[in-house]
């Protein structure tokens, strides 16, 4: 059996440490049928991997139940993931045997916008050593929580699209991502799509008046039509004032 696409994304859940919670972000991923999405602000201490129900949890943190990022994966899939690493409690990465080519998925979890330039900085260069330890022949793709904010720059593109929910400047964290995107030659595809801006907010503030595009997909350049949509779903907004990111797709990922 062949399955020519599957459904990824990346999604700010705040916390999986308080009870119940794991439970609440399954059942979303089931009600949108995604495959394995990237997740950030685990809060699970150390490395590790957990089993419940049809999905297994792997995950990378610090013994404080602070930060952390990882990764839930549907059964159906798991055996195709050929190895998980922790790099920290801001970045690890997946990788998952496609029929050609093999994928991996990094997840990323920057400071946000009011850190020091310093933070900011390790967290990149920590990024740019992920990138350089992927082989070329490997198709990467980047998801997670850059607390971006990316404007629609026409000098940013084509790494940018057109279709940011943000009309206005990058902030400073945007400006970041689209530089690494272009050192590495890759692609922002989250501001590609042409949805609705309910479909484009990834993040609304505790009082809803303000709603940000801050998670994103990024892919290597070349595999860019690999990604078929990115878009927002609304997510159980009980857990997290984020939404999931929800991205299709194509490199043929053989399953059993």
């Amino acid at each position: 059996m062949e399955l020519k696409d599957f459904t990824t994304g990346t999604w700010n859940v705040r916390t999986l440490y308080r009870p119940g919670n794991l439970t609440t972000a399954i059942l979303e991923l089931e009600r949108y049928q995604l495959d394995i999405i990237a997740i950030q602000e685990v809060r699970l201490p150390g490395e590790g991997s957990l089993k419940t129900g049809n999905w297994t949890v792997f995950h990378s943190g610090d013994t404080e139940h602070q930060r952390g990022v990882g990764f839930i994966v549907n059964d159906k899939i798991v055996q195709r993931v050929k190895k998980f690493k922790a790099v920290n409690d801001r970045i690890c990465y997946i990788e998952l045997e496609c029929r050609w080519f093999n994928v991996i998925l990094i997840n990323g979890y920057a400071p946000t916008e009011d850190k020091e330039d310093e933070v900011k900085d390790i967290f990149y260069e920590h990024l740019d050593n992920v990138c350089d330890w992927i082989p070329t022949n490997k198709v990467k793709i980047l998801l997670g929580d850059f607390n971006a904010k990316i404007g629609q720059e026409v000098v940013y593109r084509p790494i940018i699209g057109k279709k940011s929910l943000h009309r206005t400047s990058s902030n400073d964290n945007g400006t970041r991502s689209v530089n690494f995107a272009t050192t590495r030659s890759m692609i922002i595809s989250s501001t590609s799509f042409p949805h609705k801006d309910i479909h484009k907010e990834t993040w609304v503030s505790p009082s809803g008046q303000i709603k940000n595009q801050i998670d994103h997909v990024v892919v290597d350049r070349r595999f860019k039509r690999c990604v078929m949509d990115v878009r927002s779903i609304r997510g159980s907004r009980a857990m997290s004032n984020h939404f999931i990111v929800r991205a299709k797709i194509k490199l043929r990922l053989s399953v059993e």
